[in-house]
């Protein structure tokens, strides 16, 4: 299984070379139709499947207290009573580790990059992350990864082996740049 995930994610980059070099050559993005529906003017140029994060928090770090009580002496309500402090202390830690701002998996999206934005589709829902929203993109495709800073919004990151040419796409539309592309057969 591992080479057959090897063989896509060397596909996907060699596609990212392939694109810009026809950039390279003077060449523009060629648009294409699935059937999406576009803003005027809009025009689409490749839809993929990649792995989806969001960089947030979830909830609030509360949680329920718990008490225990011990019936009996003195000595016993004392031990219950740092026992309850302590399980109260370790729920608590829990509860912040959990709700603390990191990257959590979304699941696998479909992506169509346009003219003008990105759409991602999952759940039977499209979501719109328009160019002038984006911040910053972070490029890690020696990983097969991009993070998209935008405002408004957390953070996303897609991962898998069409996002070095999804890459490629966006910073040629968004910066009229070139992305530093890792070597072929080094993925």
């Amino acid at each position: 299984m591992q080479f057959e995930q090897s063989d896509q994610f060397q596909e996907g980059l060699q596609n990212a070379h392939n694109l810009m070099a026809h950039l390279r050559a003077g060449g523009t993005l060629l648009p294409i139709r699935t059937g999406v529906r576009l803003d005027e003017g809009e025009v689409e140029y490749t839809q993929s499947e990649v792995d989806c994060l969001r960089y947030a928090s979830v909830g609030d770090g509360s949680y329920n207290r718990t008490t225990f009580l011990g019936l009996g002496s003195l000595q016993a309500l004392a031990v219950t009573a740092l026992g309850s402090a302590a399980w109260n202390s370790h729920r608590r830690r829990i509860a912040e580790q959990d709700a603390a701002p990191r990257w959590r998996g979304i699941g696998r999206v479909g992506l169509t990059v346009t003219s003008g934005r990105i759409l991602m589709f999952q759940h039977m829902t499209w979501e719109s992350i328009w160019f002038q929203q984006v911040f910053q993109m972070v490029p890690q495709l020696e990983h097969y990864q991009l993070d998209i800073l935008f405002e408004g919004a957390p953070a996303v990151r897609y991962h898998g082996p069409s996002v070095p040419f999804v890459s490629v796409m966006m910073f040629y539309l968004l910066y009229h740049q070139e992305v530093a592309l890792p070597a072929l057969g080094s993925g």
